[in-house]
């Protein structure tokens, strides 16, 4: 059965608090590799083990995606204590090359228990997910249903 998951516009708010993990990335060969091994290090250090390979897979196809039409930007991780917020900042990404319902996209709704697409001034795009230890789900289950 498969988990209903919220896309809601606006992030939820998270607190301001260690531990947060933040990389910076350019277009560049390798970059999406080693963001994805950031990500599961960095929930790894926080002893959220069975949250890493989500959060990984998470940045891997976010990081993707900016990247694919011609951004830098950065990946920002929170432990917020049920789980791990997930933040990928574009840097001046042309929108209108950006696909809502790409494949990526739909493994980030797959994995996280909610996520969503909020813009910022003067033109950046934000795409975040909430990874929950309770609402943690296999993605094979999620794509099969």
């Amino acid at each position: 059965m498969r988990n209903h998951r919220r896309k809601i516009a606006t992030p939820p708010p998270v607190p301001e608090v260690e531990p947060t993990a933040v990389m910076r990335f350019e277009v560049e060969p390798g970059v999406v590799r080693y963001a994805r091994d950031f990500a599961r290090t960095s929930v790894q250090s926080w002893n959220r083990d069975e949250l890493a390979e989500d959060a990984a897979l998470i940045v891997d196809e976010l990081v993707t995606a900016t990247i694919d039409v011609g951004s830098a930007g950065t990946v920002v991780l929170h432990d917020t204590g049920h789980g791990v917020h997930v933040e990928v900042t574009a840097d001046a990404a042309d929108f209108d090359r950006a696909d809502r319902e790409s494949l990526g996209l739909r493994i980030v709704e797959a994995t996280a228990a909610s996520w969503g697409v909020a813009y910022t001034w003067p033109h950046y795009r934000v795409i975040w997910s909430e990874l929950d230890e309770d609402a943690a789900v296999d993605l094979r289950e999620a794509v099969d249903d």
